[in-house]
Formats: C-alpha cells, structure tokens, sequence
C-alpha cells in the first residue's frame, strides 16, 4: 500500500503504521479490555490484533479455514488504496471498542451483549448504520431482545430456560452495577469470564438432586447442616441429639436411607415461611447467580447454610454478583424481619421487584388500551 510515495512518504506512513499496531497489541493483551471485547480465552490468538482482522474479514466462528482472514486481505485484486483503506477499518474498530470501554454506560451494555452471544462485527455495523443516540437505542433493542418475554414464568425444571434464566440474572447484576451513580465500579467481565459459573437456588428445604451413589454428598450436607442446627433450630435439644449423631457416623457402613431420613428430621428443625416450597422453589424468585472459582454446588442447601458460604467466600475475596451478595447479607429483608435466617416471602417479592425493574429499562411494561 506505500505504491507511489516517496521514500519520506513511505517511512512516515510505516512508523504510523507499526506505533498504531503496537497500541492495539497492547490494549487487547490487557486481560480486562480483552474480556469486554470477546468472548475467547487470552492465549486463543498468539497475536490479539488478529482478532480484528477476523471482525473486518467476516469470519465466522466456525470457519476451518485458517488463513482466511489472510486471504481477505491479501487478495489477488486489492490495490494500495483498498488494502490501506482495510487497515483503516481495523483502526476505526479499535477506536470503537476503546471508546465503549471506556464509557460506563455502553461498557456494561455492550460488554452484556457480547457475554450472551453477540458477534461484535453487528455492534460495528450499526455503528456505522446510525447516528450516535440511534446507536444506543439500537443497542436497547438488541438488549431487550435477549430477554425472554415470560421472563417471570421461567423455571429451573425446564433445561431449556437455564441460558434464558442466566442472562435475566446477568442483566439484573450488570444494571446493578451500570446504574450506581455514586462510584465508578464496573462490571468485571475479565472474572466473569473465567470462573465457574452456575445457577443456584437461593433457599431448597429438601435434598432433592444429591446422587444417592455418591456419598461425599450426603457427608458434605449432613456437615454443613449440623453446622448450623444450634443456631437455627426451633428445638435445641433435639438438635443437640442430632449434631453428636452425625459425629458418630460411621461412613463405612451408613447407607443413603439412613441419610434421607437423618436429613428429614434436620429440616424439621429448621425454620421457614410457612410457604409451600413448590410453588417458588424453581422460579427466578428463587434463583442466584454465583460465579466460583472452586467447583461447589449449592443448590441443595436450606439459605442458612448458602449465607455463611457466601459470606466466607465473599471476605476470602471470591467474585459474587452484586444481587447474589445482596440475597445472602439480608438486602432485601424489611427493617423488622424476623427470619435471618429464611429466604421469606417478603425478601422473595422484594428481589422480584429489583429484577423487574432491570429488565423494565429494556422491556417496558405495555399498558394495553383497555386497561387504561
């Protein structure tokens, strides 16, 4: 592309080149721009800048070809003009991709969008589509897009809706963070990324998905739980009785019967709400977002227990989602709560409500004429 310059020409134009080059290697080798930019681990491109050429060239993920972008650039046909003009593309997207970086509020709306499976090459496109304020609203509607219209009816139960679950809950936690005026915390989709991520019931009374064949299971539940009897029981004596029972099991010959029913009567004596469980358990009412970097399921576990294990990994400096850490330290709890140790009705609710109101900045509700 230097065709037709002079020498001096020539030199500018490669400095220009390699100094613009060398910015760009930098920025996409930092694990955090890298992050909000893809959704590929760091060491997937020896050189990241190839990651734009892949964008300006179309590839899809898919692609087998490994010099198709090489092709795209390097075709027989392409002049000094167009082949310059190709580089400028590249420049032009990096200099898009800072710039939403760097902003708070299409940081935390891009960076989601990318997350939940959005190609960043239709990002650029409507970049280029519409004016700035166009942009944004074009964004919202990609947004509102990737929420499910039933959102609220989703349930654990059904495979299907875990991904639609995951990205309600992902929204909620990246609003959370978008929409606090009073710092300037972003979203860390660089951690997000790269842990262990799962949905988790906030409370579960019953022991219901422990595999009967594994008996670490049954140990690890009956441990935790007995950790917490004194404290919560509604009678202390017998879970005095029941905590010096799980200190004598012989876990050579205990069965998953003897299991079953020994954790019956602990969640006898646990308090709740006195609502039936099924009718919330599997709802996004009663579902968490939690990122660990250990492998640990939860799901199994009365909220009493799931609180203290937040809490230890929280002051361990473990990553929770904002909304998940407001669950377990009472957020939601009204000022003369009783249960601190019950996921109650009213906190449900409660939680309802901040997720709603996420999801309203995206999906407003619409007032049918007739209901006016």
């Amino acid at each position: 592309s230097f065709k037709g310059m002079s020498e001096d020409d020539k030199i500018k134009r490669r400095t220009q080149l390699v100094q613009i080059w060398d910015e760009i290697e930098n920025q996409l080798n930092n694990q955090k721009f890298w992050a909000f930019v893809s959704n590929e681990k760091l060491d997937r491109y020896s050189n990241k800048i190839e990651y734009l050429f892949d964008v300006v060239s179309k590839k899809i993920p898919n692609e087998k070809d490994p010099l198709f972008s090489y092709i795209h650039f390097f075709d027989e046909k392409e002049t000094a003009n167009s082949l310059w003009q190709k580089w400028v593309d590249v420049e032009q997207i990096y200099r898009s991709l800072v710039y939403w970086y760097s902003n708070k509020n299409l940081y935390h709306k891009i960076g989601y969008l990318i997350t939940t499976g959005t190609a960043i090459g239709s990002l650029i496109q409507i970049k280029k589509d519409n004016t700035k304020e166009d942009f944004e609203t074009k964004i919202d509607q990609l947004i509102a897009n990737s929420i499910d219209d039933d959102w609220e009816d989703l349930s654990y139960s059904k495979r299907s809706d875990h991904s639609k679950i995951t990205n309600v809950l992902l929204l909620a936690n990246i609003e959370l963070t978008r929409g606090n005026k009073n710092n300037n915390e972003f979203f860390p989709f660089e951690i997000y990324k790269n842990i262990t991520k799962s949905l988790e019931h906030i409370h579960a009374q019953n022991i219901d998905g422990i595999n009967e064949n594994k008996k670490e299971e049954w140990f690890n539940w009956l441990r935790s739980h007995s950790n917490i009897l004194l404290n919560v029981a509604t009678d202390k004596e017998k879970a005095k009785k029941i905590i010096a029972e799980v200190d004598l099991i012989d876990e050579k010959t205990y069965r998953y019967e003897d299991f079953k029913t020994l954790s019956e009567r602990i969640l006898k004596l646990i308090p709740s709400d006195d609502t039936n469980e099924n009718e919330y358990l599997h709802k996004i009412q009663n579902m968490a977002l939690i990122g660990l970097t250990e492998n640990i399921s939860l799901s199994n576990s009365v909220f009493e227990v799931k609180r203290r294990k937040i809490i230890d990994l929280d002051r361990r400096g473990e990553f929770i989602p904002l909304a998940t850490k407001r669950i377990f330290l009472k957020y939601y709890s009204s000022e003369n709560g009783q249960h601190y140790c019950v996921w109650t009705k009213d906190e449900r609710e409660s939680y309802s409500d901040e997720i709603r109101r996420c999801i309203e900045l995206y999906k407003p509700v619409i007032i049918e004429e007739n209901e006016k």
